[in-house]
């Protein structure tokens, strides 16, 4: 009797003990996370614009024409604008003129502008205001800078139109002169800085400007 007792109880506690276990390995089951190794977020390119390049140059090229356009409306006529040529020896002194020719129907009511030439070969020794300035007193100015070879005009008729440079001839005379020690050559006076002329509506005149030269014997 003793034997079935102890035979019995050893059986309820292995059915306890095996419904314990699978128990537990019905619940870590039920609760075990998905295995995510191996997958990650996907790297996304973000793709830039396509610039349509003809149609860039295209608008800039139409940018360029409309600029060109406006600068030659703003033009008018054509004339030249001339420096003579001269010759002399060292310690002479000689003459060129500034010669406007050309000017048709045009009329000039300011100018301004610059000459260099070579400081170490010629000197300004006068300037002159030319035969077809009007009150060249009042309208006409001048600045010489030997130390640097320059010579800087204006011309503005003051005058409201009734003092405009309306014919060919000389705008000015520059007596230079030749510096001692000078070498044989040819050394030139030109043209520089900001080169501009109006007429009486006050319209940039189209301009070509010619250089000139001292023939050192």
């Amino acid at each position: 009797m003793k034997r079935n007792v102890v035979a019995l109880v050893i059986v309820v506690c292995l059915v306890i003990v095996v419904g314990i276990g699978i128990g537990r390995t019905k619940h870590n089951a039920g609760t075990k996370k998905p295995n995510t190794v191996g997958i990650g977020k996907q790297n996304t390119v973000k793709k830039a614009p396509i610039k349509n390049s003809n149609t860039a140059a295209a608008k800039e090229e139409n940018k360029n024409q409309n600029a060109e356009t406006k600068v030659s409306n703003n033009e008018v006529g054509g004339m030249n604008f001339k420096i003579s040529n001269a010759s002399g020896k060292p310690n002479e002194n000689v003459s060129v003129n500034i010669n406007i020719d050309n000017l048709n129907k045009n009329v000039i009511s300011g100018c301004q502008f610059n000459l260099t030439y070579d400081k170490n070969i010629l000197e300004v020794a006068s300037v002159s205001a030319g035969n077809i300035l009007n009150d060249s007193k009042d309208n006409f100015e001048y600045k010489t800078d030997n130390g640097n070879g320059k010579i800087a005009f204006l011309y503005a008729d003051g005058s409201k139109g009734e003092q405009l440079i309306n014919k060919d001839g000389a705008f000015a005379t520059v007596n230079f002169k030749i510096k001692d020690g000078s070498k044989k050559g040819k050394t030139e006076i030109t043209f520089s800085g900001d080169k501009s002329l109006y007429n009486k509506d006050l319209k940039k005149v189209n301009v070509n400007f010619q250089n000139g030269s001292i023939n050192v014997k």
